[in-house]
């Protein structure tokens, strides 16, 4: 604590700085040497006098340092009763037996001062598997992380909370010491976490500066807030743009007002059109036109605006009234309203589709001589939403379909036979009624002028 070799501890947190030296005395080189420390985990060297070979050679000194900052528990106990701090380091190696020697410090006139302390250490553990060396190439990387929370100061701490960035919900703590929720002297708490890479990262390149960047802070009653942070670098996949979009024209609506069928002017078809980005590029200078009918739209342009983004969907909407040379031609002579929407931007060729609504009309004209009849139908099946897409099917063309209902026309053959033939043979007997009535006649005068 700054009072040279000769000096002792007062308080916690004084800082007792050791050198430990060992030396060949013997006349053979030493292999295999190992010192470790009672109070110092974590010496540095050695520094070797004669050659940096890891052989601790003949009349060769070997120097290592060390320092052991004082605990609260060490003035509370008065060094553990003797009133020192008691040090002990061990030399080992493979031709001789372990070798020790102690250094003692004196404890001095307690004067103990509260001194809270904690450090906050946060490392990142593994990356996609990796290794904590790791870097992330794609959104579903997986970072694991690691926050170590110490207490270095003679004070308990109480209220102790950690906070992350990145990770809303930390496994922890593991207490080191006891598990009582207080941070106690010397005590280290540990947390553990995952982040989940996104594709946000990747377009940004981790906010510009090529790093997914995680902060961890602890707080407690006793210090003000402090924090770590650990960085993992970004390097993104090649990405090799896809530019794709689809469109899909459909009848939504068919005489929403009458009989739900087209068969005479004035009637609405309702249509929607649907253009969706399917590839990993940006769409610009979309536009929709649809020959017949003006469209609304787009709905669902929700990003960025006049730009079918990525996985966007825009979808328009129109309608479309029947006029009587669409009755009188039969809708061109297929029997249907034929429509088709055509989609173009600057990155891609125009794509299009096509939706058929067939024309529901029905005719009996009954047509008599030769004493027959007959009959047309035009048959189309009703439907309020028959689509056809260039894709896959070209059209649906409305059948004529002529039924000729012979087995009247017989009937009614024979029916005329029969009434001819009853005409006849009453005209027959009318005739003979009329000679027999003139005989009686004639004999009556005959018969009259006799008498």
């Amino acid at each position: 604590s700054g009072k040279g070799p000769e000096g002792n501890v007062t308080k916690a947190g004084d800082v007792v700085s050791y050198q430990i030296n060992v030396t060949n005395t013997g006349n053979s080189s030493l292999t295999n040497v190992k010192v470790t420390d009672s109070l110092l985990v974590n010496l540095t060297g050695p520094v070797e006098s004669l050659n940096s070979d890891g052989i601790l050679e003949v009349g060769e000194t070997w120097t290592y340092t060390g320092t052991y900052i004082v605990t609260l528990e060490d003035m509370i106990s008065n060094g553990g009763g003797d009133g020192f701090i008691n040090n002990t380091v061990t030399v080992d190696c493979d031709q001789l037996d372990p070798k020790s020697d102690s250094e003692a410090v004196p404890i001095g006139d307690k004067t103990v001062e509260e001194i809270p302390g904690c450090i906050i250490d946060k490392v990142v553990i593994d990356v996609a598997g990796k290794g904590p060396e790791g870097n992330v190439t794609k959104p579903g990387d997986v970072i694991s992380y690691q926050i170590n929370v110490t207490n270095t100061g003679n004070v308990n701490l109480t209220n102790v909370n950690v906070t992350d960035s990145l990770i809303e919900n930390l496994n922890g703590p593991i207490e080191s010491l006891n598990n009582n929720g207080v941070l106690e002297v010397g005590e280290t708490w540990t947390y553990t976490g995952n982040y989940t890479v996104t594709q946000e990262d990747i377009d940004s390149n981790g906010g510009g500066d090529g790093f997914i960047e995680n902060k961890a802070t602890v707080s407690c009653d006793q210090l003000e807030s402090m924090s770590d942070s650990a960085e993992v670098p970004i390097e993104k996949e090649p990405i090799y743009e896809k530019p794709e979009y689809c469109i899909h024209k459909s009848v939504i609506g068919i005489d929403e007002t009458g009989d739900c069928i087209i068969n005479e002017p004035g009637d609405v078809i309702e249509y929607q059109i649907v253009v969706k980005n399917e590839g990993n590029v940006d769409l610009t200078g979309v536009k929709v036109t649809d020959p017949m009918i003006t469209l609304t739209g787009p709905d669902g342009d929700h990003i960025d605006s006049g730009v079918l983004n990525k996985g966007e969907t825009w979808r328009f909407y129109g309608n479309y009234t029947i006029t009587q040379e669409d009755i009188n031609t039969n809708g061109g002579g297929d029997g249907c309203i034929e429509n088709k929407a055509i989609v173009s931007c600057n990155e891609l060729p125009e794509e299009s589709s096509i939706v058929n609504q067939p024309i529901i009309l029905a005719t009996d004209d009954d047509h008599h001589g030769n004493g027959g009849t007959g009959s047309a139908h035009i048959v189309s099946k009703p439907t309020k939403n028959t689509q056809v897409n260039k894709n896959t099917e070209e059209g649906s063309n409305t059948k004529i379909q002529i039924e000729a209902d012979t087995e009247d026309a017989e009937q009614n053959n024979g029916n005329t036979e029969t009434e001819n033939e009853k005409e006849q043979e009453e005209n027959e007997n009318v005739s003979g009624f009329e000679v027999v009535y003139g005989i009686i006649g004639l004999l009556a005068i005959f018969l009259h002028k006799k008498k």
